[in-house]
């Protein structure tokens, strides 16, 4: 069985123009003091896959997923929230129904799975919002009241599927992450 893993860039400090150690990401103490610039935070959070886990329903039959109930995973928001305590808001990144599958499959390969093996999506989406309720669950008792969801399932011209797709695909499964998240009180971004 296949772990997720992620694939971004060395932790090396990234310089652009647009992004100096004078022009780095706000003025909280956090960033600053851990000397990484914007550009290094996106690019680590937000890793490029090389080679996909999942191709097929037997590829995902065999995938397990990395624990979401990991202590070690809420250390850095546990530190944020005792730093930043009644100060400023600690607003924790999760997914809803998109970019966990994307991830898991390679963009090009789930855009055709939306169109030629519609159970396939159906499985990965609901293990997307499995996975990320339960980590909800986890920051929402750690204290956290604000949670952003950013998955991309459009550009500006419109959906990256069918609306007929999105609908019987993806929909289901973001009402109920949107639903549980409420349930658990955190506001929620999107």
């Amino acid at each position: 069985p296949r772990r997720i893993t992620a694939t971004g860039t060395s932790r090396r400090r990234i310089e652009s123009p647009r992004t100096t150690p004078e022009k780095r990401l706000g003025s909280t103490r956090s960033y600053v003091r851990r000397g990484r610039t914007q550009a290094e935070i996106c690019l680590q959070e937000h890793g490029i896959e090389v080679e996909s886990p999942i191709k097929t329903m037997a590829d995902f039959e065999r995938f397990v997923p990395p624990d979401p109930l990991l202590p070690e995973r809420y250390l850095g928001i546990e530190k944020m929230l005792d730093e930043f305590a009644g100060d400023k808001a600690v607003i924790v990144h999760l997914n809803d129904v998109f970019s966990l599958p994307r991830y898991l499959m390679g963009m090009q390969d789930l855009l055709m799975a939306i169109a030629m093996d519609p159970e396939l999506v159906k499985a990965l989406v609901e293990l997307s919002v499995d996975i990320n309720l339960i980590l909800a669950k986890e920051v929402a008792a750690r204290g956290v009241k604000i949670i952003y969801t950013g998955d991309d399932i459009a550009y500006n011209k419109g959906l990256l599927m069918s609306p007929k797709h999105f609908r019987e695909l993806l929909y289901p499964g973001f009402q109920r992450a949107m639903s549980g998240f409420k349930e658990l009180g955190l506001y929620v971004i999107k």
